[in-house]
């Protein structure tokens, strides 16, 4: 199952789908809103899967100067279920470098199992960066601790 992004304008229906997956206040549509008057670009995005959404991420987007794109970040997110979760960072990442093209990834621990960062396209990152966030980590970093 490959989850389709389906961009969300509708302020209550993305605080809605926020509340619903019990996601984090950086997450909610105002968190954006002042990220970008802050010279930041937000992308919310919900992640539908046989006609159901199984997830949602608010994508922060800054751009990097040259020779590098973009830096997308998703604060304390994606929301979904852990089941889903691989699938629904599959498809962000897709979205982030097809739609944002995003040089790196980084995401924030949510809980056990979840990932720290890793690295995108065979760039390099500083070492003290490549690493697991645990050993259970389903989405291994550039290098095993």
């Amino acid at each position: 199952m490959i989850p389709a992004v389906v961009p969300c304008t509708d302020r209550a229906l993305w605080d809605d789908h926020v509340d619903r997956f019990q996601g984090h206040p950086q997450q909610l549509w105002g968190w954006g809103e002042t990220k970008a008057m802050h010279g930041w670009s937000v992308d919310r995005v919900l992640l539908e899967a046989d006609g159901s959404v199984i997830g949602c991420a608010q994508l922060l987007v800054r751009r990097l100067p040259v020779p590098f794109r973009a830096l997308v970040y998703i604060p304390r997110g994606p929301m979904c279920s852990v089941e889903d979760t691989p699938a629904v960072l599959r498809s962000l990442a897709g979205h982030a470098a097809s739609r944002h093209r995003g040089v790196a990834e980084h995401r924030t621990r949510l809980g056990p199992g979840f990932p720290v960062c890793r690295r995108r396209r065979g760039r390099r990152f500083p070492r003290d960066h490549q690493h697991r966030a645990d050993p259970a980590d389903p989405h291994p970093g550039p290098r095993q601790v």
